[in-house]
């Protein structure tokens, strides 16, 4: 009984992280997208001090980031979907091992 609350939550911190991600990763996703607009533009006012290599270098990191982020993702889900199996497993044997004792409790008393 204790071993089964153990699991109770792990999908919802799962679900939690990957919603974290998620925003993460459209962050960085809009961060690319306002990179992209301001090479497109060329070189900025004077103002700004930083040259297109250095917004194609923003904009490269800011690609990694979402593929990285879409890496986690797919980790995260991959997780999820072994732990379910898992423990679906889990409680089968947990059930089976609770109504054995649960059949031999009678024979004590």
């Amino acid at each position: 009984m204790d071993e089964a609350k153990r699991y109770e939550g792990v999908i919802a911190k799962i679900n939690e992280e990957k919603n974290s991600i998620r925003t993460r990763s459209d962050r960085t996703k809009k961060h690319y997208d306002e990179w992209r607009m301001k090479i497109a533009k060329g070189k900025p006012d004077p103002a700004v001090t930083e040259t297109i290599e250095e917004m194609r270098a923003n904009m490269r990191r800011e690609k990694d980031l979402t593929i990285g982020y879409r890496f986690q993702l797919s980790l995260l889900e991959l997780g999820r979907q072994g732990y379910l199996e898992y423990q679906s497993k889990a409680k089968a044997r947990l059930d089976s091992e609770t109504t054995v004792l649960s059949s031999h409790t009678g024979e004590f008393f």
